[in-house]
């Protein structure tokens, strides 16, 4: 198989550097490479290419698979691409990579079945291997105990541990920790001398139904990486170098003599390899359990935020979460019927109107003639009528469109209407509108409970909403301060 590299993790090129000790396995291509591992990798791999972008393992036909070893942008670009173009995919898990990543490929395995194969080199350490045959033959007895203490070179000022360095340091770790006693699904998580500066020492608790309790430790300061695996009838401690996954395994049963077993780290890669080239079979499962590691680094974030031990895939959601939701889903019911209300108080609004369109479309351009502008209980117009009829004249020469009277009521029309629209109409025609009597008509009052009847409905319809909206308002006025946020969860643990 012929692989091609994507990134330059040490883990990688670790992996990377072992292709060409397998038979029938060759290395002959790299993207995303660095200058100083480079020339490590040519020394590696003399006939390896060095390429430019993804784009050219894509449209190249001569890598068969290829091997993951990056968290930037150019990388996971690439990996999408190259997963869709159904070309196997070698995985080293790197923190930095993120859950999401991981879930967009294992959407595209389910889509075109494309292997994905995590290949963790940690995990397939000789030594490793020897621990977990000690533990599964039970020459310590029951596991009860396993406790990981780590050194790790600080990157912040003071010796301080950034949070991204704690989680890119933990995930290889728990991926081993869940291999050697299980799915750890309980996290309790505690940063010490934490600020904004940095975290001077970092706690993970995991724990299990069933399973013996693990403890992840880690400090700024050398480097140092040391196991402690405790059972019932005994102790063993294995020590790694983890730039090289040299190390040291001390077994300590209680009736057996103390045995020491080294190991150089050089295999470790070409194991991690070899396994993930013999278990291609088994990918999905191992897959799942590489995401499952993913996901309890993440949680770690999630115990800091509430203080307290989460149940990875049974977490309770918090009252406030629950209220959110429930806001969240009245808001939008209370839309979509403000939808529907509006809706159907229009077509009410049409059915129930007994005005006609023409009077409708009068009244929005000013053509209907009140009441108001006649002398009370007399068909004479005033003077406003009389300028109203005056611009409605002007009006009539450019554009001949129906002019309406109000009547006095919304019963049969009177004679007081009659004489009303005669004098409307001996006004048109004394302006010089022969024709006017043909424009010229009643109109229709609408009836009285027909608008208390729509007036209510309109009401109805937008009251819920304005009364959602200002409780919305009322919870940031009552929003307590950040200062009494911070009391509350004192008072609290």
């Amino acid at each position: 198989m012929r692989f091609a590299l994507l990134g330059d993790h040490s883990e990688a090129l670790r992996v990377a550097r072992a292709v060409g000790q397998l038979p029938d396995q060759q290395l002959c291509a790299a993207v995303e490479i660095g200058t100083s591992a480079a020339a490590d990798l040519m020394n590696a791999a003399p006939g390896v290419q060095l390429l430019r972008d993804w784009e050219e393992v894509v449209t190249s036909e001569g890598s068969d698979a290829a091997l993951i070893g990056g968290a930037s942008e150019v990388v996971l670009n690439g990996a999408r691409q190259l997963a869709s173009n159904e070309k196997p995919l070698f995985f080293i898990p790197i923190a930095a990579q993120g859950s999401a990543f991981i879930y967009e490929l294992t959407l595209i395995h389910d889509d075109n079945r494309v292997p994905l194969v995590p290949v963790v080199p940690l995990v397939s350490q000789a030594l490793v291997e020897r621990l977990k045959s000690a533990i599964a033959a039970e020459s310590l007895g029951r596991l009860v105990l396993l406790r990981l203490e780590r050194g790790v070179i600080a990157d912040r000022a003071g010796g301080l541990l950034s949070r991204e360095l704690i989680h890119a340091e933990l995930l290889h770790d728990v991926l081993l920790l869940r291999s050697i006693a299980g799915g750890y699904s309980r996290i309790t998580a505690v940063h010490s001398g934490a600020s904004d500066a940095g975290v001077t020492m970092a706690t993970v608790t995991l724990g299990g139904e069933g399973l013996p309790e693990a403890s992840w430790v880690a400090r700024g300061g050398e480097p140092v990486w040391n196991l402690i695996a405790t059972g019932t009838d005994g102790e063993a401690t294995l020590s790694l170098d983890r730039s090289s996954l040299a190390g040291q395994l001390v077994l300590k049963p209680k009736n057996s003599p103390v045995e020491t077993i080294t190991d150089d780290g050089q295999s470790a890669g070409r194991r991690a390899l070899e396994l993930a080239l013999q278990q291609q079979d088994r990918a999905p499962d191992r897959w799942i359990e590489m995401t499952r590691g993913f996901e309890t680094v993440e949680a770690t974030a999630t115990s800091l935020r509430r203080r307290r031990t989460i149940d990875m895939h049974f977490e309770t959601t918090s009252e406030r979460s629950i209220f959110k939701s429930q806001m969240a889903a009245g808001g939008c019911s209370l839309l979509l019927l403000t939808l529907g209300g509006l809706i159907a108080f229009l077509l009410l609004g049409a059915f129930l109107d007994s005005r006609s369109m023409l009077q409708r479309s009068a009244e929005s351009t000013g053509r209907v003639i009140p009441t108001t502008e006649f002398e009370a209980s007399d068909s004479n117009l005033n003077r406003i009528g009389k300028q109203h009829v005056t611009e409605l004249a002007r009006r009539l020469e450019r554009s001949p469109e129906p002019i309406f009277v109000m009547p006095e009521s919304s019963g049969d029309v009177t004679e007081l209407d009659r004489q009303r629209v005669a004098t409307v109409v001996q006004e048109l025609r004394a302006i010089g509108h022969q024709h006017a009597e043909a424009l010229v008509d009643h109109a229709k009052l609408p009836s009285f409970a027909v608008q208390l009847l729509l007036r209510v409905l309109r009401v109805a319809w937008i009251a819920p909403l304005i009364v959602f909206l200002a409780l919305q308002a009322l919870l940031f006025v009552a929003r307590p301060s950040s200062h009494q946020d911070n009391e509350s969860d004192e008072q609290r643990t």
